[in-house]
């Protein structure tokens, strides 16, 4: 028991007594002693000080006495020392076709964010081959982002790389690191290799580099911005028609005139391909339009957006794609389920295409 304590219930009115936040406890400091206690609610305890860093005292006293001193070992997968995990920025991806490029990867899987780019100025996406030369169907494709890698396994995984090509579904995953890999010793001396160090070049370059993804990260996120926030006079589809993609370059109409039976097909392709997203309410296919115009109607708006991330860009029978929300104001043509013939048909084709957008967002689903 300290000499001469405050009494409880008077601390506010002894000033040696104070209130700290930190611990939430009253304090007083000894005039005496020096001493500090700490009011536990029924006594004064001493308050014990911190203990003092010795190895960092027993360092001082070495170098005033002229020792040498080791300097601590920092590097990274020491003992006392934590590794930060490696950072969820790539995929791995395998069974992809013979004809696969880089170029070609880095189309599609850039629709799930912005890639890493490289010392050349490329997309890091790198193929792996055998001892022969041959593509083994594997690549790796590493993004600037770890949120893109979810998105790319959401999207792509157990996915055609080029719809219809025949060449079966491409599997994704997260790329695992592999730790071992990156501690392996030298061919020559058995010790591991060190690091180059980076020249002033190397850096600025490298600077550069970030700079130039940063502003494309910060395209992409303006880009989002303004979509969700469309308003009166935007070119945004309006909600009404938020479920409705519009899809171009699916089909030739001279291909359509060779086989009939196409137009079913690519019908049962696209809603297949199209349900790995949400519930599709409609599939319709415009035999008369030559962009190759087919329109998926789906039960919300989010599987439609989904669509048009997975699909914007993607190859169909070597055309390439164009993915987007009906906009509420094109008209497209189709062979009409009408039984009149000539003028009667084109007046009601024309009926059709005047109020398409009607048509469109409240016809029948099928």
């Amino acid at each position: 028991m300290p000499p001469n304590p405050p009494v409880p219930g008077k601390f506010d009115e002894d000033p040696r007594v104070h209130f700290d936040k930190t611990s939430g406890k009253w304090q007083y400091e000894d005039d005496q002693t020096g001493s500090e206690y700490e009011w536990s609610g029924q006594a004064w305890i001493p308050i014990v000080p911190a203990a003092p860093a010795l190895a960092r005292e027993e360092r001082i006293q070495k170098r005033k006495q002229g020792q040498k001193v080791a300097k601590p070992d920092v590097r990274p997968g020491k003992p006392g020392q934590a590794t930060s995990a490696p950072k969820r920025t790539a995929v791995w991806v395998t069974n992809l076709p013979p004809n696969t490029t880089p170029e070609l990867l880095a189309s599609v899987f850039s629709k799930a964010g912005v890639l890493l780019i490289g010392d050349d100025g490329k997309p890091r996406v790198k193929l792996y081959y055998d001892d022969d030369g041959k593509f083994k169907g594997d690549a790796l494709v590493m993004y600037f982002k770890e949120g893109s890698v979810d998105l790319a396994i959401t999207l792509l995984d157990d996915t055609e790389l080029e719809l219809g090509a025949g060449y079966g579904n491409l599997r994704v995953r997260e790329a695992e690191y592999d730790k071992s890999k990156s501690n392996e010793s030298s061919k020559d001396g058995g010790k591991p290799q060190e690091k180059r160090k980076l020249t002033a070049e190397d850096k600025h370059r490298m600077s550069k580099r970030m700079r130039s993804l940063e502003n494309k990260l910060a395209w992409h996120s303006d880009s989002a911005s303004e979509d969700e926030n469309e308003g009166p006079g935007s070119n945004q589809p309006s909600s009404r028609f938020s479920r409705i993609v519009v899809l171009k370059g699916m089909f030739k109409l001279e291909d359509l005139d060779k086989e009939p039976e196409l137009l079913l097909e690519l019908k049962e392709d696209v809603r297949d391909e199209a349900e790995s997203l949400g519930t599709v309410t409609s599939v319709v296919l415009y035999d008369k339009e030559p962009d190759g115009v087919m329109t998926i109607k789906f039960k919300d708006g989010t599987a439609a957006q989904a669509c048009v991330l997975k699909m914007d860009g993607r190859f169909f029978d070597g055309r390439k794609i164009s993915a987007a929300l009906y906009s509420g104001r094109e008209r497209y043509r189709k062979s009409g389920g009408s039984q009149a013939t000539g003028e009667d048909e084109e007046a009601d084709e024309q009926k059709r295409l005047d109020n398409f957008a009607d048509w469109l967002a409240d016809g029948d689903d099928a």
